[in-house]
């Protein structure tokens, strides 16, 4: 991907691209969120450019005593969507608007919760209104009472 492709697309296929310019404003941000996700012990976000202007990220994640850096192409599918949503979130225009279908497709029950935490914290904090579908009903238990105002249930 081309380190100057930076507006997020739908699909994503550019989040390496975003990550990057991301995170020389915002990366104690999103680190933050990604190191608080279960299963993984990240320590960092770390970029690899080409001499053709091509950019990668990957994690760098402790394992045991030691570190380790873990490629996008090799992190799991949940991983990476939880990445590309906080990107979405994170990157959005305050007071915009971000759309998020099926959020939880692809993502450890466990991470997804704390996902949502996030999320409601950063719409909060950027203004941004994060419309979130799902079929799982129990996501619902992450909101307090007074988060449920704009909450349907179809």
């Amino acid at each position: 991907m081309r380190t100057t492709d930076v507006e997020l697309r739908q699909n994503c296929d550019n989040l390496s691209d975003v990550l990057n310019e991301m995170c020389k404003d915002k990366k104690e941000r999103l680190l933050e969120v990604v190191k608080e996700l279960p299963e993984n012990d990240v320590e960092d976000i770390e970029f690899v450019e080409t001499k053709i202007g091509d950019v990668i990220f990957a994690l760098r994640e402790r394992n045991l005593r030691s570190t380790e850096l873990v490629a996008a192409r090799q992190l799991s599918d949940g991983t990476l969507r939880c990445i590309a949503v906080l990107t979405a979130v994170l990157t959005g225009k305050i007071g915009s608007m971000v759309l998020i279908e099926e959020l939880d497709n692809g993502i450890h029950p466990a991470r997804v919760y704390k996902l949502m935490e996030h999320l409601i914290d950063i719409g909060k904090e950027r203004g941004i209104d994060i419309v979130i579908t799902s079929h799982n009903a129990t996501l619902l238990n992450v909101y307090k009472k007074d988060e449920l105002a704009g909450v349907s249930v179809i």
